[in-house]
């Protein structure tokens, strides 16, 4: 009984900070595999860096290790990780934060090595994630996602949250482990997706009944590309706007004003892509990200300043081929031009060569939201694609 109260308490109450808790003071780690770039390793500490940053942490550190192979038992060498246990008592570290998904025994060995609190990457985006759904059906996919992870580790975890208290991966509409069993687990995970599958129904009426009225052009890309920013620029809305990774991730919907198009058209907000991003997340989140996949059109917008843009629009065309999106009609979008001054030259080539391989001249645009840079030459083509889809529907 207590156990059925706690989870239909769940969603008011679990793994919110109280103000008395301990900010996590973090040392982020990494291995860099043969068959990896150290660039890439780099910008993956980087990124994890941000992540950590925009759920609460203060990041101390970034360290990694070359290796043939991940260490089974450790991830990391053990004589690697004696080394970021040193430092984390000299910079007083209450948190090690990994690049990777753990497993059950490596998350285990690991505190029980350094005594620290131990987060991997998907626990951190899972716990921004339950710190941004705001909607009834986004909390219930993170609370869904959150079920999933935690279950093949629950003896991990409930060491871990009796030992630890608040701060990151101990929040959100999830489940709290201190006083339930695999079992309970479960039957939550059953009824949570008894509950999206329901939604997911109406949201397919929905969906229908718009298609009958409007063309739809869902805007996807890697995090913080400056997707609301976009669809703030062309629709003339508001939608919430931040210089950080997964500032919105309820989906959005706001009409785009095209004058000389017969019928309605609608843009749509989607939660944004990022490397790694937990397979728990897809699933949860399937019913959502539909929204790409039965779409008229896609509006891919990438960071054309971002150093890693290359493998970023990589992560997003993996993502969108996962989740059946990959032969939807689309438009590319390099957004932030203004960092570049507004100078194609400034473009990084790779990025050019990429692009010009997946689209041909005419669906690609380079614009700048914050300077207001090319959004009408993007209007006019948005126009005329859909304009096109409409006649080829008929």
């Amino acid at each position: 009984m207590a156990n059925k109260k706690m989870a239909n308490q769940a969603e008011k109450t679990l793994f919110q900070r109280n103000d008395g808790d301990e900010k996590e003071r973090a040392i982020c780690f990494s291995v860099c595999l043969k068959t990896q770039d150290e660039k890439e390793v780099l910008a993956g500490l980087e990124e994890l860096k941000e992540l950590a940053h925009t759920a609460g942490a203060e990041v101390l550190a970034e360290i990694y290790q070359n290796r043939d192979k991940i260490d089974a038992k450790y991830y990391i060498g053990v004589g690697k990780l004696a080394e970021i246990k040193d430092l984390a008592e000299k910079l007083k570290a209450n948190c090690l934060i990994c690049d990777d998904e753990l497993s059950p025994a490596q998350l285990r060995n690991i505190e029980d090595y350094t005594k620290l609190k131990i987060i991997d990457r998907s626990l951190l985006i899972l716990d921004i994630f339950a710190g941004r759904a705001t909607s009834a059906e986004g909390k219930l996919q993170v609370a869904l996602a959150q079920a999933q992870y935690r279950l093949p580790r629950i003896q991990f975890m409930l060491g871990f949250n009796s030992r630890l208290a608040g701060g990151i991966g101990t929040r959100g509409p999830g489940e709290s482990l201190k006083e339930t069993d695999r079992r309970h687990i479960q039957r939550r995970i059953n009824t949570l997706r008894e509950k999206l599958a329901e939604l997911g129904k109406k949201r397919q009426i929905v969906r229908q009944h718009r298609t009958k009225s409007a063309l739809t052009v869902a805007v996807v890309g890697y995090t913080n590309a400056g997707k609301s920013s976009l669809i703030n620029s062309l629709c003339k809305s508001d939608l919430y706007t931040e210089n950080q990774v997964f500032a919105t991730l309820d989906p959005a919907c706001r009409h785009l004003w095209l004058p000389k198009l017969a019928t309605d058209s609608l843009l749509i907000d989607t939660v944004g892509f990022i490397r790694k991003l937990p397979h728990h997340l897809i699933e949860a989140f399937k019913s959502t990200l539909e929204e790409a996949a039965k779409a008229d059109l896609l509006l891919l917008v990438l960071d054309a300043a971002d150093t890693q843009a290359v493998a970023q629009l990589e992560v997003v065309e993996n993502l969108l081929k996962q989740i059946g999106a990959a032969e939807v009609p689309r438009l590319y979008v390099a957004n932030k031009m203004d960092l570049l001054h507004n100078d194609l030259s400034q473009v990084d080539s790779l990025l050019l060569n990429k692009l010009h391989t997946l689209c041909q001249p005419q669906d690609l645009f380079f614009i700048s939201v914050k300077g207001n840079f090319q959004i009408e030459k993007l209007r006019a083509a948005l126009q005329n694609k859909l304009q096109e889809i409409a006649e080829n529907g008929d």
